[in-house]
């Protein structure tokens, strides 16, 4: 996950609990507004397993894929105000990263206070657990061992669920993203400056890398091999080192994820750009819907065919088939930000911004 200290907005989503209804993608042309600019969205022409989606997709917006045909609900009252107070005061995204380990149990970090919450009900009620320091990116194994970082730096490290969050080590650099291989207990964060370190339990070690960029967003689909981005930069980690072997058109990158123990992955970024590699090493732009100008902040696929995007503008993309076709979900007219996207399976997912906001994605029948 990443941190965006500029061109923050308050505008509040409305924080009382609301249910936004998407409805069937049926054929019909819909407007959506982006950047007050009116355009029709491409139908869908590709069905989903359920048979969803029979659009022409007449105008070539790449919209097609279907629509979900669940309900969003809006959590963002059932943590609390403050967030409109921390996006006023500091300029900080006040939600910065989500991570669940089933679809009732997670943890939604705030970047702008010392404090993480953490929730066993699928969001109707939260926990406040204390921080030393403004959290950016959190990783967690199960219900009570994870890993957290952020501004100042620190990695943190708790072994009962959140309640004690313990100083384990420190990058020295703004901390914005952690991840694990499947199955391993070495891990890894990077942050500003090209810095990127090895977690393990006893503490964390600097790693050689041939970036000074200021990394974003890092994933290891494999315990052997890794990549890393941020800013113009996609670094590659294979045979123990970190590499600029990659091959990619220009632009600015905000987060990386692969599916995991596959060279499947996705990069997103500025302009509503996403790539995608099949073999870990070129990497080739995606169709997007026309209207989409937004900056891209967080992805996360399921498998390798359904995956989420998020982004400033209150983008949320979704995709059936692998990125071929991206559908517009969600598109609003305010300064909203999306900060992070973590669906738990097919029928639930759950989106933080700015602003306090705290979306679930609830399925339909």
């Amino acid at each position: 996950m990443i941190i965006v200290g500029v061109i923050i907005i308050a505008l509040v989503l409305v924080a009382s609990v609301a249910v936004i209804m998407i409805s069937n993608n049926d054929g019909s042309n819909n407007s959506n507004n982006n950047n007050n600019d009116d355009q029709s969205n491409g139908d869908g022409t590709n069905g989903d397993t359920n048979g969803n989606g029979d659009g022409d997709g007449g105008n070539g917006d790449g919209n097609g894929g279907s629509q979900l045909t669940g309900s969003w609900v809006d959590l963002s009252g059932n943590i609390g105000s403050f967030a409109t107070i921390c996006t006023e005061e500091s300029g900080y995204t006040s939600f910065s990263d989500i991570f669940f380990i089933d679809e009732n149990e997670g943890w939604v970090t705030s970047s702008c206070v010392p404090e993480i919450y953490h929730t066993t009900d699928g969001g109707l009620t939260f926990e406040v657990q204390t921080t030393q320091s403004p959290t950016i990116a959190i990783y967690m194994f199960n219900e009570n061992e994870g890993y957290s970082g952020g501004y100042n730096g620190g990695v943190y490290r708790t072994t009962d669920g959140g309640d004690n969050w313990n100083l384990h080590g420190s990058i020295g650099s703004t901390l914005t993203g952690i991840h694990f291989p499947p199955g391993s207990d070495t891990g890894y964060c990077c942050g500003f400056g090209g810095r990127i370190y090895e977690i393990t339990s006893s503490g964390v070690t600097r790693m050689e890398s041939t970036s000074v960029s200021n990394m974003q967003s890092i994933y290891f689909p494999t315990s052997d091999e890794g990549w890393a981005c941020g800013e113009n930069a996609i670094r590659h980690y294979i045979n123990g080192n970190w590499t600029a072997d990659q091959s990619y058109p220009t632009g600015g990158w905000s987060s990386i994820f692969f599916v995991p123990n596959t060279l499947q992955g996705w990069i997103v970024g500025d302009y509503g750009d996403v790539l995608h590699t099949t073999n870990g090493f070129n990497w080739q732009p995606q169709t997007k819907p026309s209207t989409i100008q937004s900056v891209l902040l967080d992805v996360y696929f399921l498998n390798e065919n359904e995956g989420w995007v998020v982004g400033t503008w209150s983008t949320i993309l979704h995709t059936f088939d692998g990125g071929e076709t991206w559908t517009i979900e969600y598109e609003g007219t305010t300064g909203e930000m999306f900060t992070a996207v973590f669906p738990v399976d097919e029928n639930t997912a759950y989106i933080c911004g700015n602003s306090g906001t705290l979306l679930k994605y609830v399925g339909g029948e």
